[in-house]
Protein backbone atom coordinates (compact mmCIF):
# COMPACT_ATOMS: atom_id res chain seq x y z
CA UNK A 1 0.00 0.00 0.00
CA UNK A 2 1.75 3.41 -0.66
CA UNK A 3 0.32 7.12 -0.34
CA UNK A 4 0.39 8.67 -4.30
CA UNK A 5 -1.30 11.93 -2.72
CA UNK A 6 -2.04 13.92 0.00
CA UNK A 7 -4.43 17.15 0.28
CA UNK A 8 -4.64 18.68 3.60
CA UNK A 9 -6.98 21.22 4.26
CA UNK A 10 -7.38 22.98 8.16
CA UNK A 11 -5.71 20.66 10.30
CA UNK A 12 -4.16 22.35 12.74
CA UNK A 13 -1.97 25.21 11.32
CA UNK A 14 -2.10 22.87 7.88
CA UNK A 15 -4.63 25.72 5.88
CA UNK A 16 -4.05 23.96 2.04
CA UNK A 17 -1.35 21.29 1.81
CA UNK A 18 -0.62 19.01 -1.00
CA UNK A 19 2.27 16.94 -1.39
CA UNK A 20 2.96 14.06 -3.92
CA UNK A 21 5.28 11.42 -1.39
CA UNK A 22 7.69 9.34 -2.94
CA UNK A 23 7.27 5.45 -2.91
CA UNK A 24 9.92 4.86 -0.13
CA UNK A 25 11.08 7.16 2.34
CA UNK A 26 10.06 10.98 3.11
CA UNK A 27 11.32 12.95 5.57
CA UNK A 28 9.21 15.59 6.88
CA UNK A 29 11.46 18.17 8.84
CA UNK A 30 11.19 21.83 10.57
CA UNK A 31 11.16 23.84 13.57
CA UNK A 32 9.05 22.52 16.36
CA UNK A 33 4.99 23.70 16.12
CA UNK A 34 5.56 24.20 12.05
CA UNK A 35 3.13 21.54 11.57
CA UNK A 36 5.25 18.38 10.90
CA UNK A 37 3.23 15.92 13.15
CA UNK A 38 0.11 17.52 12.01
CA UNK A 39 1.17 16.45 8.42
CA UNK A 40 1.75 12.77 9.60
CA UNK A 41 -1.60 13.37 12.03
CA UNK A 42 -3.38 13.92 8.52
CA UNK A 43 -2.43 10.84 7.23
CA UNK A 44 -3.20 8.87 10.55
CA UNK A 45 -6.82 10.41 10.16
CA UNK A 46 -7.25 9.65 6.84
CA UNK A 47 -6.88 5.58 7.95
CA UNK A 48 -8.44 6.08 11.43
CA UNK A 49 -10.85 9.11 11.70
CA UNK A 50 -9.04 10.08 14.70
CA UNK A 51 -5.79 11.96 16.09
CA UNK A 52 -3.63 10.41 18.12
CA UNK A 53 -2.61 13.06 19.93
CA UNK A 54 -6.17 14.10 21.16
CA UNK A 55 -9.69 12.59 21.43
CA UNK A 56 -11.32 15.85 20.25
CA UNK A 57 -11.69 16.22 16.94
CA UNK A 58 -12.33 20.38 17.99
CA UNK A 59 -8.70 20.39 18.98
CA UNK A 60 -7.78 19.03 15.37
CA UNK A 61 -9.76 21.68 13.18
CA UNK A 62 -7.95 24.91 12.72
CA UNK A 63 -8.93 27.65 15.07
CA UNK A 64 -12.38 29.79 13.68
CA UNK A 65 -12.82 26.55 10.83
CA UNK A 66 -15.94 24.48 11.42
CA UNK A 67 -14.48 21.14 9.41
CA UNK A 68 -11.08 19.52 7.61
CA UNK A 69 -10.87 17.82 5.00
CA UNK A 70 -8.43 15.34 3.82
CA UNK A 71 -8.02 13.77 0.31
CA UNK A 72 -5.49 11.58 -1.36
CA UNK A 73 -4.84 8.71 -4.00
CA UNK A 74 -3.80 5.21 -2.41
CA UNK A 75 -2.51 2.77 -4.88
CA UNK A 76 -3.73 -0.67 -2.64
CA UNK A 77 -2.76 -4.24 -2.76
CA UNK A 78 -3.55 -5.00 -5.94
CA UNK A 79 -1.36 -1.71 -7.38
CA UNK A 80 -4.66 -0.16 -8.74
CA UNK A 81 -4.74 3.55 -7.57
CA UNK A 82 -8.12 4.70 -5.58
CA UNK A 83 -9.53 7.83 -4.46
CA UNK A 84 -10.45 8.50 -1.43
CA UNK A 85 -11.47 11.44 1.43
CA UNK A 86 -12.64 12.33 4.93
CA UNK A 87 -14.45 15.26 5.85
CA UNK A 88 -15.19 15.95 10.05
CA UNK A 89 -16.73 18.54 11.20
CA UNK A 90 -17.19 18.38 15.41
CA UNK A 91 -20.53 16.62 15.07
CA UNK A 92 -20.76 15.26 11.60
CA UNK A 93 -17.93 12.41 9.66
CA UNK A 94 -18.23 11.96 5.53
CA UNK A 95 -15.82 9.50 4.68
CA UNK A 96 -15.27 8.53 1.13
CA UNK A 97 -13.62 5.41 -0.89
CA UNK A 98 -13.37 4.97 -4.46
CA UNK A 99 -16.29 6.52 -4.99
CA UNK A 100 -18.49 5.15 -2.40
CA UNK A 101 -19.56 6.34 1.04
CA UNK A 102 -17.85 4.66 3.75
CA UNK A 103 -20.27 3.68 6.86
CA UNK A 104 -17.87 2.63 9.36
CA UNK A 105 -14.46 3.61 10.63
CA UNK A 106 -13.22 0.19 10.45
CA UNK A 107 -13.78 -0.51 7.09
CA UNK A 108 -12.05 2.92 6.61
CA UNK A 109 -9.01 1.57 8.46
CA UNK A 110 -8.65 -1.81 6.70
CA UNK A 111 -8.60 0.42 3.59
CA UNK A 112 -5.74 2.82 4.37
CA UNK A 113 -3.68 0.67 6.84
CA UNK A 114 -1.06 2.67 8.84
CA UNK A 115 1.18 1.19 11.28
CA UNK A 116 2.61 3.84 13.77
CA UNK A 117 5.76 4.56 15.54
CA UNK A 118 4.89 7.83 17.54
CA UNK A 119 6.02 9.01 21.19
CA UNK A 120 2.00 8.64 22.56
CA UNK A 121 3.11 4.68 21.87
CA UNK A 122 4.64 4.48 24.79
CA UNK A 123 1.60 3.95 26.79
CA UNK A 124 1.70 0.32 25.82
CA UNK A 125 4.26 0.08 28.56
CA UNK A 126 3.48 3.21 30.83
CA UNK A 127 -0.37 3.20 30.51
CA UNK A 128 -3.54 2.18 32.19
CA UNK A 129 -4.62 -1.39 31.12
CA UNK A 130 -6.96 0.55 28.88
CA UNK A 131 -4.15 1.44 27.08
CA UNK A 132 -2.76 -1.73 26.41
CA UNK A 133 -5.87 -3.25 25.49
CA UNK A 134 -6.79 -0.29 22.76
CA UNK A 135 -3.40 -1.07 21.49
CA UNK A 136 -4.26 -5.04 21.16
CA UNK A 137 -7.75 -4.20 19.09
CA UNK A 138 -6.82 -2.20 16.67
CA UNK A 139 -3.39 -4.30 15.96
CA UNK A 140 -6.07 -7.14 16.06
CA UNK A 141 -8.51 -6.11 13.82
CA UNK A 142 -6.28 -5.91 10.67
CA UNK A 143 -4.73 -9.51 11.72
CA UNK A 144 -8.01 -12.03 12.79
CA UNK A 145 -10.86 -11.10 10.38
CA UNK A 146 -13.40 -12.19 12.84
CA UNK A 147 -11.94 -10.41 15.63
CA UNK A 148 -14.00 -6.87 15.06
CA UNK A 149 -17.22 -9.24 15.19
CA UNK A 150 -16.12 -11.30 17.97
CA UNK A 151 -15.45 -7.98 19.90
CA UNK A 152 -18.83 -6.62 19.48
CA UNK A 153 -20.55 -9.28 20.14
CA UNK A 154 -19.02 -9.79 23.81
CA UNK A 155 -19.54 -5.95 24.61
CA UNK A 156 -22.80 -6.18 23.25
CA UNK A 157 -23.57 -9.17 25.59
CA UNK A 158 -21.51 -6.98 28.35
CA UNK A 159 -23.55 -3.90 28.19
CA UNK A 160 -27.27 -6.15 28.37
CA UNK A 161 -25.72 -7.77 31.36
CA UNK A 162 -24.52 -4.37 33.03
CA UNK A 163 -28.04 -3.17 32.79
CA UNK A 164 -29.64 -6.23 34.42
CA UNK A 165 -26.82 -5.77 37.17
CA UNK A 166 -28.52 -2.06 37.79
CA UNK A 167 -32.31 -3.53 38.02
CA UNK A 168 -34.35 -6.39 39.49
CA UNK A 169 -33.79 -9.38 36.97
CA UNK A 170 -34.18 -13.40 36.71
CA UNK A 171 -31.66 -15.86 36.59
CA UNK A 172 -33.00 -16.52 33.08
CA UNK A 173 -32.36 -13.49 31.82
CA UNK A 174 -28.79 -13.60 33.14
CA UNK A 175 -28.48 -16.77 31.78
CA UNK A 176 -28.69 -15.58 28.41
CA UNK A 177 -26.08 -12.98 27.98
CA UNK A 178 -23.85 -14.74 30.49
CA UNK A 179 -23.86 -17.55 28.20
CA UNK A 180 -23.07 -15.11 25.48
CA UNK A 181 -20.43 -13.70 26.72
CA UNK A 182 -18.95 -16.97 28.11
CA UNK A 183 -18.87 -18.39 24.54
CA UNK A 184 -17.46 -14.66 22.62
CA UNK A 185 -15.10 -14.35 26.27
CA UNK A 186 -13.34 -17.78 25.00
CA UNK A 187 -12.73 -16.89 21.75
CA UNK A 188 -11.58 -13.28 22.19
CA UNK A 189 -8.67 -14.48 24.97
CA UNK A 190 -7.48 -17.51 22.07
CA UNK A 191 -7.21 -14.92 19.41
CA UNK A 192 -5.22 -12.52 21.64
CA UNK A 193 -3.08 -15.07 23.36
CA UNK A 194 -1.75 -16.37 19.41
CA UNK A 195 -1.77 -12.94 17.94
CA UNK A 196 0.80 -12.29 20.98
CA UNK A 197 2.83 -15.35 20.18
CA UNK A 198 2.61 -14.38 16.56
CA UNK A 199 4.02 -11.17 17.53
CA UNK A 200 6.89 -12.10 20.13
CA UNK A 201 8.27 -14.41 17.16
CA UNK A 202 8.55 -10.98 14.62
CA UNK A 203 9.66 -8.99 17.65
CA UNK A 204 12.57 -11.26 17.84
CA UNK A 205 13.54 -10.94 14.27
CA UNK A 206 13.24 -7.25 14.33
CA UNK A 207 15.31 -7.10 17.61
CA UNK A 208 18.29 -9.37 16.37
CA UNK A 209 21.15 -9.65 18.89
CA UNK A 210 19.90 -6.71 21.08
CA UNK A 211 19.67 -7.31 24.53
CA UNK A 212 16.12 -6.22 24.14
CA UNK A 213 14.91 -9.01 22.42
CA UNK A 214 14.16 -11.03 25.36
CA UNK A 215 10.94 -9.71 26.31
CA UNK A 216 8.65 -11.65 26.67
CA UNK A 217 4.40 -10.83 25.74
CA UNK A 218 1.42 -12.80 27.58
CA UNK A 219 -1.62 -11.55 28.86
CA UNK A 220 -2.02 -10.67 32.46
CA UNK A 221 -3.51 -14.08 34.67
CA UNK A 222 -6.92 -12.83 36.28
CA UNK A 223 -9.09 -14.83 38.79
CA UNK A 224 -11.57 -15.70 36.10
CA UNK A 225 -9.28 -17.24 34.28
CA UNK A 226 -8.94 -20.12 36.27
CA UNK A 227 -12.21 -21.51 35.70
CA UNK A 228 -15.19 -21.66 33.48
CA UNK A 229 -16.24 -18.01 32.81
CA UNK A 230 -19.67 -18.95 32.37
CA UNK A 231 -19.09 -20.52 35.78
CA UNK A 232 -17.54 -17.70 37.19
CA UNK A 233 -19.98 -14.69 35.62
CA UNK A 234 -22.59 -16.94 37.73
CA UNK A 235 -20.78 -17.02 40.85
CA UNK A 236 -19.78 -13.43 40.79
CA UNK A 237 -23.49 -12.20 40.24
CA UNK A 238 -23.71 -10.91 43.65
CA UNK A 239 -20.64 -9.12 44.03
CA UNK A 240 -21.46 -7.68 40.11
CA UNK A 241 -24.78 -6.14 41.38
CA UNK A 242 -23.15 -4.54 44.61
CA UNK A 243 -20.33 -2.79 41.95
CA UNK A 244 -23.26 -2.05 38.80
CA UNK A 245 -21.06 -3.69 36.60
CA UNK A 246 -19.25 -6.97 35.38
CA UNK A 247 -15.91 -5.96 37.31
CA UNK A 248 -13.79 -8.99 35.19
CA UNK A 249 -13.62 -10.25 31.82
CA UNK A 250 -12.08 -9.87 28.73
CA UNK A 251 -13.04 -6.22 28.82
CA UNK A 252 -10.40 -5.95 31.60
CA UNK A 253 -7.73 -7.79 30.42
CA UNK A 254 -4.15 -6.43 30.56
CA UNK A 255 -1.03 -7.35 28.70
CA UNK A 256 2.44 -7.40 30.25
CA UNK A 257 5.71 -7.17 28.55
CA UNK A 258 8.50 -8.67 31.13
CA UNK A 259 12.19 -9.12 30.83
CA UNK A 260 14.21 -11.43 33.18
CA UNK A 261 10.59 -12.18 35.05
CA UNK A 262 10.53 -7.92 35.44
CA UNK A 263 7.84 -6.13 34.23
CA UNK A 264 9.51 -3.55 31.52
CA UNK A 265 8.19 -0.42 32.49
CA UNK A 266 10.22 -0.94 35.78
CA UNK A 267 13.41 -1.43 34.18
CA UNK A 268 13.42 0.22 31.23
CA UNK A 269 15.12 4.05 30.81
CA UNK A 270 12.45 6.06 28.88
CA UNK A 271 14.86 5.66 25.68
CA UNK A 272 14.90 2.56 26.12
CA UNK A 273 10.94 2.08 26.54
CA UNK A 274 10.81 4.30 23.04
CA UNK A 275 13.43 1.72 21.30
CA UNK A 276 11.26 -1.02 22.33
CA UNK A 277 8.04 0.55 21.27
CA UNK A 278 9.32 1.22 17.88
CA UNK A 279 10.66 -2.23 17.44
CA UNK A 280 7.44 -3.44 18.33
CA UNK A 281 5.84 -1.12 15.67
CA UNK A 282 8.08 -2.66 13.23
CA UNK A 283 7.18 -6.35 14.45
CA UNK A 284 3.27 -5.48 13.46
CA UNK A 285 4.10 -3.97 10.30
CA UNK A 286 5.87 -7.05 9.26
CA UNK A 287 3.65 -8.99 10.63
CA UNK A 288 0.78 -7.55 8.63
CA UNK A 289 2.66 -7.34 5.47
CA UNK A 290 4.19 -11.60 5.93
CA UNK A 291 1.13 -13.31 7.99
CA UNK A 292 -1.59 -11.29 6.22
CA UNK A 293 -0.02 -9.66 2.73
CA UNK A 294 -1.54 -6.37 3.77
CA UNK A 295 1.44 -3.39 3.57
CA UNK A 296 0.80 -0.38 5.72
CA UNK A 297 2.25 2.81 5.68
CA UNK A 298 4.18 3.67 8.25
CA UNK A 299 4.36 6.97 9.99
CA UNK A 300 7.29 7.55 12.55
CA UNK A 301 7.12 11.19 14.47
CA UNK A 302 10.40 12.58 16.04
CA UNK A 303 12.56 9.25 15.73
CA UNK A 304 15.98 10.91 16.97
CA UNK A 305 14.60 12.80 19.97
CA UNK A 306 15.48 10.70 23.00
CA UNK A 307 17.81 7.87 21.36
CA UNK A 308 21.43 8.09 20.23
CA UNK A 309 22.77 8.14 16.86
CA UNK A 310 23.65 4.41 16.85
CA UNK A 311 20.16 3.79 18.04
CA UNK A 312 18.66 5.78 15.34
CA UNK A 313 20.83 4.21 12.54
CA UNK A 314 19.65 0.87 13.83
CA UNK A 315 16.16 1.52 13.95
CA UNK A 316 16.02 3.35 10.31
CA UNK A 317 18.25 0.21 8.85
CA UNK A 318 15.45 -1.87 10.41
CA UNK A 319 12.77 0.35 9.08
CA UNK A 320 14.18 0.55 4.95
CA UNK A 321 14.67 -3.04 5.26
CA UNK A 322 11.06 -4.09 5.26
CA UNK A 323 10.13 -2.08 2.14
CA UNK A 324 7.60 0.07 3.15
CA UNK A 325 6.33 3.61 2.64
CA UNK A 326 7.39 5.62 5.29
CA UNK A 327 7.07 9.04 6.63
CA UNK A 328 9.61 10.44 9.68
CA UNK A 329 9.07 13.81 10.68
CA UNK A 330 12.31 15.74 12.75
CA UNK A 331 14.04 18.63 13.28
CA UNK A 332 17.36 18.11 11.42
CA UNK A 333 17.23 16.18 7.97
CA UNK A 334 20.84 15.47 8.31
CA UNK A 335 19.99 13.33 11.20
CA UNK A 336 18.13 10.70 9.24
CA UNK A 337 19.11 11.81 5.76
CA UNK A 338 21.97 8.90 5.27
CA UNK A 339 20.77 6.28 2.86
CA UNK A 340 20.94 4.62 0.05
CA UNK A 341 16.74 4.78 -0.50
CA UNK A 342 15.04 7.29 -2.79
CA UNK A 343 14.20 10.39 -0.77
CA UNK A 344 11.85 12.94 -0.37
CA UNK A 345 12.40 15.70 1.95
CA UNK A 346 9.34 18.00 2.64
CA UNK A 347 10.07 21.54 4.58
CA UNK A 348 7.55 22.30 6.80
CA UNK A 349 7.35 26.54 7.92
CA UNK A 350 4.27 28.00 9.76
CA UNK A 351 1.96 25.50 8.28
CA UNK A 352 3.16 25.84 4.43
CA UNK A 353 5.32 23.22 3.01
CA UNK A 354 7.63 22.76 0.67
CA UNK A 355 9.00 19.83 -1.58
CA UNK A 356 12.05 18.28 -3.32
CA UNK A 357 12.68 14.95 -4.32
CA UNK A 358 16.09 13.56 -4.33
CA UNK A 359 17.46 10.58 -5.31
CA UNK A 360 20.36 8.98 -3.17
CA UNK A 361 22.80 8.50 -6.20
CA UNK A 362 22.24 12.00 -7.07
CA UNK A 363 22.29 14.06 -4.44
CA UNK A 364 22.25 17.81 -4.93
CA UNK A 365 25.63 19.61 -3.64
CA UNK A 366 26.09 22.32 -1.11
CA UNK A 367 22.49 22.26 -0.54
CA UNK A 368 21.69 23.71 -3.62
CA UNK A 369 18.18 21.88 -3.47
CA UNK A 370 15.45 22.80 -6.39
CA UNK A 371 12.22 23.78 -4.12
CA UNK A 372 9.08 23.65 -5.65
CA UNK A 373 6.12 25.06 -3.41
CA UNK A 374 3.17 22.50 -3.46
Amino acid sequence: MKLESLQVRQVRNLTDVQITPNAEVNIIYGENAAGKTALLESIYLLSKLRSFRTPHIKEVIQHNKNELTISGVITNHNNVPINTGIRKTNKETEIRYDGNRIKTVSEQANNVIVQCAIPENIKVLTGVPRDRRKWMDWAMFHVEQDYLQTWQDYHYALRNRNALLRRPAKNNEFFIWESKMAKTAELLSDMRKNYLICLQKYYKEVAGEHPRRNVVFGIKKDKYQASNFLEYLQAARQSDIKAGFTQNGPHKADIEFKIQGKHANTVFSRGQTKLFVTMLSIAQAKLLKIEKGKTPIILADDLTAELDNKTVATLLELLYEEKMQLFLTTIEPSEIHKSNKEISLFHVEHGRVKNVRIHAKSRPKNNQEKRTKV
